[in-house]
């Protein structure tokens, strides 16, 4: 079936991927570290005087190269097909989610052949069942907690002699380390946190459902907090309206799409007020913010974007905005967002409606994987304040509170998210 076959040279969520079919470009495929392992990438970083960080990059870039398969993928017309799973619970599950089907007579768990297909260097969380207890655990290096929820905690008796106990009360235990406990039919959930991911808590043990209240939601800081309360009112009343038939029809779900401006609209409202912005500035701002990429025609548009937008929205600009000056530095803004810091003009650094826009559009930064901006490319000076650092914070979970973003009500869609996640 070639003709559905194409591959990328990195994840797919990254910045910028290609995608290339199979049989017309193979070429593109890197092979000559295929099968590499992150250990000897890092003793090849290491092996010099200097830590080559390339070495990691170039191990990241091959090992994500994605197979794709446009459409779908007809599994019964392959004559020769094994499934592989990671382990016997993956196995189990899979085969259970199929059932009767007969791909299932090609689901396998053989020790011997995964053990060579997977790297298994990923950090994981154990629960296992012995008889009638229950043993739960994790090698997670990163920040993390299980949390245990229920009405009769105290009468379970949960052994954690090998866990650091950080609260513990009739209706909440929270823990690191490892704990363990006898069947019981007291309901409780068990939850695995992440205080530092997109999507922070996960239940992986529930006996008996029981709905519990949401401790781990991000804090806002009062600012940040009233800032995402006026934010749907201060845009509805912009003489122009962020909405999904102002971009090019293949942009709206884009990585420069709507979802993406309406959160660098947001944290240029965030950065408007943090930064006590005069009120004709910060609607040039959000006027900027609105019309920054809907001159982009693809995601893999450069520098020249910017510019494009600008000729698209000049005439718009000049009938929204009275101050020629300020309709001047407006266009500026959009026209220069796209184009590094050192090609833009000395007037334009200088410029806050310029700042304000390339750092909220950096803020979005978590949209292409990873945990956020670097701060230090940034040009405001507040991020070293609790206000900055919470808008960093939120900005960089945004993405992932927004994955589904719809945009028909762009504006009170945003602040539902952030609403549901944060407080």
């Amino acid at each position: 079936m070639p003709e559905l076959c194409y591959y990328s040279d990195r994840n797919m969520q990254s910045n910028n991927p290609s995608v290339y079919k199979v049989v017309e470009a193979p070429d593109h495929l890197g092979v000559d570290y295929l099968y590499d392992t992150m250990g000897a990438a890092k003793a090849r970083a290491k092996s010099g005087d200097v830590y080559g960080s390339s070495e990691i990059d170039r191990f990241m870039k091959y090992s994500q190269q994605e197979f794709l398969v446009k459409s779908e993928f007809d599994f019964s017309k392959l004559n020769s097909l094994l499934i592989v799973c990671y382990d016997t619970q993956y196995t189990e599950i899979l085969r259970e989610i199929f059932k009767d089907d007969p791909i299932c007579e090609k689901i396998v768990n053989d020790d011997s052949v995964s053990e060579v297909l997977f790297e298994r260097e990923n950090r994981s969380v154990t629960l296992k069942q012995q008889d009638a207890c229950y043993t739960l655990s994790s090698d997670f290096m990163d920040e993390h907690y299980f949390r245990i929820i229920g009405d009769t905690l105290p009468s379970i008796g949960f052994d954690v002699s090998s866990a650091h106990v950080v609260k513990d009360n009739s209706k909440e235990l929270i823990l690191t380390g490892a704990i363990k406990w006898t069947k019981t039919k007291s309901p409780f959930n068990v939850y695995f946190v992440d205080p530092n991911a997109r999507t922070k808590e996960w239940l992986i043990y529930s006996n008996g459902y029981m709905p519990t209240e949401d401790t781990t939601k991000y804090k806002l800081e009062k600012l940040v907090r009233d800032a995402v309360d006026s934010f749907a009112p201060t845009m509805n009343g912009l003489p122009i309206h962020l909405s999904r038939d102002l971009f090019y029809p293949n942009m709206v779900n884009s990585y420069h799409g709507i979802a993406h401006t309406a959160r660098v609209l947001l944290a240029t409202h965030l950065l408007c007020k943090a930064i006590k912005l005069r009120d004709n500035e910060a609607v040039a701002c959000y006027i900027a913010a609105i019309i920054h990429d809907l001159g982009k025609s693809n995601d893999r548009e450069g520098d020249e974007h910017g510019y494009k937008s600008m000729l698209l929205y000049r005439e718009k600009i000049v009938s929204l905005i009275d101050d020629a000056n300020l309709q001047r530095r407006t266009l500026n803004a959009a026209r220069y967002h796209s184009v590094g810091d050192g090609d833009c003009p000395e007037e334009i650094r200088h410029d806050i409606i310029w700042k304000v826009l390339k750092d909220a559009d950096a803020l979005d930064r978590s949209r292409f994987g990873g945990r956020g901006c670097d701060k230090s490319y940034l040009r405001l000076d507040i991020y070293q304040s609790s206000i900055g650092q919470n808008i960093l914070g939120l900005t960089a979970y945004l993405p992932g509170w927004t994955s589904n973003f719809e945009g028909s009500r762009p504006y009170e869609e945003i602040v539902a998210a952030i609403k549901k996640y944060a407080e």
